[in-house]
């Protein structure tokens, strides 16, 4: 069988917008089912909709769909590919993750991540997750985005309650100090961890939400809730971690009612957020939000490229 013949161009941000808002189609015409995932993705929480790579035959038709995100701190994201059809996954799925690939090259990014929709399942889930380990990505998690109606929401007493000291207090190299000690996995990553959060937050940042819990002088946890910047009503939870040796205590219930007063008394009425809800103790946690199921995410990290 002779090889498909197909071009591979970058859909820019402005492009995407105006062809989404105003019903316009690539030449060929784009699947509703591309339009859908088009409209989520370009009003992310943090405005950084990024680059869109795309697949089209010779005649223009569409073949696939490539959401590519470049963040501070030398980060990349391949998100969500979408091809229509079973049949071209691996050929045209391998040529937009290298096309994306190349780019972080060119970039000279360092950490590489990759992002598949199970559920509501976008193309055939499987087939789509072997693309991904054959382009050199290695499974990595999974989570599910949930959306909860926080008015209703009441703070219930702390169990274990911590001190609060926040970004605005401890300044920038104090609170990556603190949050290197309690998330000693990341290890170096914390100042680009850090970095690339507050761009997210953009306008938004309210650093003195930001907040590292300790209990007898010493950090324990981090909590990090912002609002969206695009939509200061609705926020999430950008980062929530417990110090391995104070796990099973209650802190992690302290630091996310926290989390959850610093949005409400931020005005935010709507969480929006990733969590992995195959694990007990994050279902219990997030129970009392009265959640539902946005979508199902894969996680995986990205090839090492040297």
């Amino acid at each position: 069988m002779p090889s498909l013949s197909f071009s591979i161009r970058t859909l820019t941000t402005v492009e995407a917008e105006s062809w989404v808002s105003t019903g316009q189609r690539l030449t060929g015409g784009i699947p509703d089912l591309a339009v859908n995932r088009l409209v989520p993705t370009l009003y992310a929480p943090d405005r950084d909709p990024g680059e869109f790579l795309v697949a089209e035959g010779t005649r223009g038709q569409f073949l696939g769909l490539l959401r590519c995100r470049f963040r501070p701190g030398a980060r990349a994201e391949a998100i969500a590919p979408l091809i229509p059809d079973p049949a071209l996954v691996d050929e045209v799925g391998r040529s937009l993750l290298a096309r994306f690939l190349a780019e972080c090259w060119g970039r000279q990014i360092k950490h590489i991540t990759g992002t598949l929709l199970l559920d509501p399942p976008q193309g055939d889930p499987e087939a789509l997750d072997q693309l991904f380990l054959a382009m050199g990505f290695s499974d990595h998690d999974e989570q599910t985005l949930i959306e909860a109606d926080l008015r209703a929401w009441a703070a219930p007493e702390d169990t274990a309650p911590l001190i609060w000291r926040s970004l605005h207090e401890l300044g920038n190299i104090h609170f990556n100090e603190a949050m290197a000690a309690i998330d000693p996995a990341d290890g170096a990553d914390v100042s680009a961890d850090l970095l690339a959060m507050r761009a997210a937050a953009g306008g938004s940042l309210e650093p003195q939400r930001w907040k590292i819990g300790y209990r007898d002088g010493i950090a324990v946890g981090i909590i990090i809730p912002q609002a969206w910047p695009s939509d200061p009503k609705t926020g999430s939870i950008f980062r929530l971690v417990v110090h391995p040796e104070h796990q099973e205590k209650g802190y992690g219930r302290t630091l996310f009612n926290e989390g959850i007063r610093q949005l409400k008394d931020a005005w935010v009425e709507t969480y929006i957020g990733g969590v992995d809800l195959r694990t007990a103790p994050c279902q219990r946690l997030f129970a009392p939000l009265g959640y539902r199921v946005i979508e199902v995410q894969r996680r995986y990290h990205g090839p090492p490229l040297e």
